[in-house]
């Protein structure tokens, strides 16, 4: 839930900041894939240390219902830019181990 009367309407400069969508189209009900993103993406992602986070989750959208082919969620994600964004450097440089690959069981992503 967003207080709309805290953000910011000055236009006020702040530093620049990336963000990332993750888009899911579910063969589940949509409601088990967003359960399913906030079991195990956001509580596991959001205790990590803050200088061990790559990703920030500030929101998550569903299209109006009827407005597309399918079910559809997204994430909307700020990229933590701790150390100069070491740690996107580091995954965008590196391979994943086999270990940590994968998908949520109840979405398919793009």
């Amino acid at each position: 839930m967003v207080d709309l009367a805290a953000v910011p309407t000055d236009g006020a400069t702040h530093p620049l900041s990336l963000f990332m969508k993750d888009t899911g189209w579910p063969y589940a009900p949509l409601d088990d894939c967003i359960r399913s993103w906030d079991e195990i993406y956001y509580r596991p992602l959001s205790k990590a240390p803050a200088g061990m986070r790559i990703l920030d989750i500030q929101a998550c959208f569903q299209v109006a219902y009827g407005s597309y082919r399918r079910r559809e969620a997204m994430l909307w994600q700020k990229i933590d830019d701790s150390n100069n964004y070491a740690a996107l450097v580091h995954l965008l440089t590196n391979d994943t181990p086999p270990q940590h690959r994968g998908r949520a069981a109840t979405c398919t992503r793009r």
